[in-house]
Parts: structure tokens; sequence; C-alpha cells
């Protein structure tokens, strides 16, 4: 759970930066009615969880810092897509 939860951790980064710079995203919001930054936030969540979940996992120095930096990503991602969908509903 440590391992895959810090390649989510990643995954969705890479994600945020992509749906935030491509518009080939935008057919979720065409489609289904949601925001692309909100699939990025509910999966930013479900990697705050399983980070903290694999804190429960570690065995050396090298899993406490990949969970370590898996929460603090996750949790980075999630305050600033929350940020970012706040101001944009304030706005809208």
């Amino acid at each position: 759970m440590n391992l895959l939860s810090f390649y989510l951790a990643l995954i969705f980064v890479l994600l945020a930066v992509f749906v935030g710079s491509a518009k080939m995203f935008h057919f979720l919001d065409d489609l289904f009615s949601v925001h692309p930054f909100t699939v990025v936030l509910a999966g930013g969540l479900v990697t705050f969880v399983t980070g903290i979940i694999g804190f429960m996992e570690i065995q050396d120095g090298k899993s406490l810092a990949r969970s370590v930096i898996t929460v603090g990503v996750s949790s980075l991602l999630v305050i600033g897509i929350s940020f970012v969908l706040g101001v944009g509903r304030l706005f809208s």
C-alpha cells in the first residue's frame, strides 16, 4: 500500500498539471457535468487516505520517507485544488 500510494500521488500531481494546461480533459465537464479538477481532488483524497494507511507498513527509513512524501504531496495537492475550485466557484 505504501508504494501504491506513492505512485498514485505522483500520478495525480502530473494529472493536475495536465488538467490545468490542456483542453483535452474538458470532455468530463461536457459529458458528465464534472469539472476535471474535481476528479483530481477526489483522487488526491484517495491518495491521502492510502498514504495514511501506508504508515502501517513502514519497515525502514526508505519506506518512512516515501510515506511522509506521499502524505505531504497529496495534502498539498488537495489544499491547492480545493483553493482553485473554491475561488473558481466564488467568481462564477
